[in-house]
């Protein structure tokens, strides 16, 4: 489970629905994204969630959408 920082779910004033990137290369161009994205990657790495392998060349690689 993710605990969520209760600072951004809330705001006084409205935000844009581009608050969110819609994919990496947008999410790249923002230091907090980045720094959120390291975040997480740590957290599963600290927690055993998973853990990176090197390329076996007998396995495929598992694609994003």
């Amino acid at each position: 489970m993710i605990s969520l920082n209760p600072n951004i779910l809330t705001t006084k004033f409205p935000l844009s629905d581009q608050i969110e990137p819609s994919c990496i290369f947008q999410a790249l161009k923002h230091s907090e994204w980045r720094q959120e994205m390291s975040n997480e990657f740590n957290t599963f790495l600290v927690n055993g969630t998973w853990s990176l392998l090197p390329k076996q060349p007998q396995f495929n690689m598992i694609g994003d959408k």
